[in-house]
């Protein structure tokens, strides 16, 4: 793995939210083919500044409403898999608990 974590919980977030991350690499990546998520909800910006070996991903994640017939909550998983053109992959794990509005 060349990110410094891989797996990260949200912990409970509001429907109709967003929630924003940042993960760095620890160490230079390959080049990266393409990225890849496990749902539209996420969306996911690549940053590397000129001259840094460090790598940034920021993610953004979209919660939508429950729908009615859900019971208060719902566990989320969402995954974002970057494949390098090594053939390699490194895959980042983001879990929560999405609870409706009060």
């Amino acid at each position: 793995m060349h990110w410094k974590d891989t797996i990260v919980d949200i912990g409970e977030v509001k429907e109709n939210s967003k929630t924003y991350l940042s993960f760095t690499a620890e160490e230079e990546t390959p080049e990266i083919k393409e990225i890849v998520t496990s749902c539209g909800c996420s969306k996911v910006k690549l940053h590397r500044a000129k001259g840094l070996l460090k790598t940034e991903l920021h993610v953004t994640l979209k919660h939508s409403r429950l729908p009615n017939h859900l019971p208060v909550s719902q566990n989320i998983t969402r995954t974002v898999t970057l494949h390098y053109k090594n053939r390699t992959f490194d895959k980042i794990v983001i879990t929560g608990k999405i609870v409706k509005n009060e």
